[in-house]
């Protein structure tokens, strides 16, 4: 087994043992690290600091990009005073570049418009595709109470053969 499967074993693991009643993302991470630091004191698992470091990196990177969108707004407005702080903040230009805000150009904020248009419009098709296969799911799990129950009562190889129709 690898790690990656591992570690998705035991998130998997941790959320199905909340079983109907779900649990929050903060929690289930909570106990997922908890079962993995236990494995990994025991030495049955070595952690990629590596890849764990840059794991920390990204999620610095997309409280910048947040961080980021909140000043454009606030510039925008008009109304609220600025510091040079608030330009110490990377921002996503697009297609994996990055600049920080004071080096911004007009250049930058067209590209930067372009990216989100097309990510609105990427996640707009997505939102259809899933909003149709929700339609088309939802009744069988209704009947069948749960997504495994209908799995179970071989309800889904009914949609697939509707489908082929």
């Amino acid at each position: 087994m690898t790690t990656s499967d591992i570690f998705s074993r035991v998130w998997f693991e941790t959320v199905d043992a909340a079983a109907t009643i779900g649990m929050s993302k903060l929690d289930a991470e909570a106990q997922a690290i908890e079962t993995l630091m236990v494995e990994v004191r025991a030495g049955r698992l070595e952690v990629d600091l590596e890849k764990a470091l840059l794991s920390e990196i990204r999620k610095a990177d997309a409280t910048h990009g947040r961080h980021a969108d909140a000043l454009l707004s606030k510039i925008a407005a008009g109304n609220a005073p600025l510091v040079m702080e608030d330009f110490e903040m990377v921002v996503t230009l697009g297609a994996g570049h990055r600049k920080t805000w004071y080096y911004v150009d007009p250049e930058d904020l067209d590209v930067m418009n372009e990216i989100r248009y097309k990510n609105y419009r990427d996640s707009r098709d997505s939102f259809q595709r899933f909003n149709s296969d929700i339609i088309a799911v939802r009744p069988i799990v209704a009947e069948h109470l749960t997504m495994g129950l209908a799995f179970e009562a071989g309800a889904f190889d009914l949609v697939a053969e509707a489908v082929a129709s």
